[in-house]
């Protein structure tokens, strides 16, 4: 029997023991369908037609090689794109909350995410955590995303008032996109090589987010876009015309 098309499925299909799941239990019954384990493991779920009140019934197909829908299943599927590729950012958030336990329960490392395309970013894409930085949107990012805030790699702004996403994310080591953060990991190291554009962006961005202990920890090491075209730190500079209030450049050229 167990090579044989013997099992009948959730879809109305005869299938081998083995290609069969018992039906998921508690948090894995809101997370995974049918449709799922069909399009991305070629496996299905046992049909509801079979009474697993009875035990001999399933003690039976489990001998056959049926087996239960388990955690290393459902790593399994969100290693396939496929599966996460239509959810929506509230399905996410349910995700991070039943990963996030696993975590703290160690039914999964972190070690073992870390290839896992499971993080959704701000513009729809699917991202592994050992892709590079990734950051959770600011709290003004969540109101008004900033032009060049548009060009981090950013989590999803849905999941910023969620806790257990929040706690997700931090067990895998994220770290939230405050404006002081960005700067000196995302934009000092990177500002020689930035075009023009992306330089002026930068400096617009740090302008109107950046509190006062964040300009302090910048202030030595950010570099501003002169006149003439090149970078230079803040103090060799001069506020020019119309932001003195005293015309130095004009007292310069008398």
């Amino acid at each position: 029997l167990r090579q044989s098309q013997c099992v009948l499925t959730s879809d109305g299909r005869w299938l081998l023991p083995e290609n069969v799941l018992f039906p998921p239990a508690g948090e894995f019954e809101k997370l995974v369908t049918c449709d799922d384990v069909g399009s991305c493991m070629e496996k299905a779920f046992l049909s509801p037609h079979i009474d697993l009140g009875v035990s001999k019934i399933r003690t039976v197909l489990s001998n056959l090689g049926v087996s239960n829908f388990s955690v290393s299943h459902f790593i399994q599927l969100l290693s396939n794109q496929k599966f996460l590729s239509s959810k929506s950012p509230d399905y996410f958030i349910n995700l991070y909350k039943v990963l996030s336990r696993y975590l703290s329960e160690s039914f999964v490392t972190k070690a073992s995410l870390q290839g896992v395309a499971c993080l959704l970013l701000d513009d729809g894409t699917l991202v592994t955590p050992k892709s590079g930085p990734l950051y959770m949107c600011s709290e003004e990012g969540v109101h008004q995303l900033h032009e060049f805030e548009a060009t981090l790699p950013l989590l999803h702004r849905a999941f910023h008032g969620s806790s257990t996403a929040v706690a997700f994310f931090q067990q895998i080591g994220l770290k939230e996109a405050s404006a002081k953060t960005i700067a000196v990991e995302r934009i000092i190291p990177s500002l020689r090589k930035m075009p023009t554009e992306d330089v002026i962006l930068a400096t617009q961005y740090l302008k109107e987010r950046l509190d006062a202990s964040g300009c302090d920890a910048v202030k030595d090491k950010f570099l501003l876009l002169t006149s003439e075209g090149h970078l230079a730190r803040p103090m060799e500079l001069l506020i020019p015309s119309p932001y003195n209030p005293c015309p130095v450049q004009e007292i310069l050229q008398d």
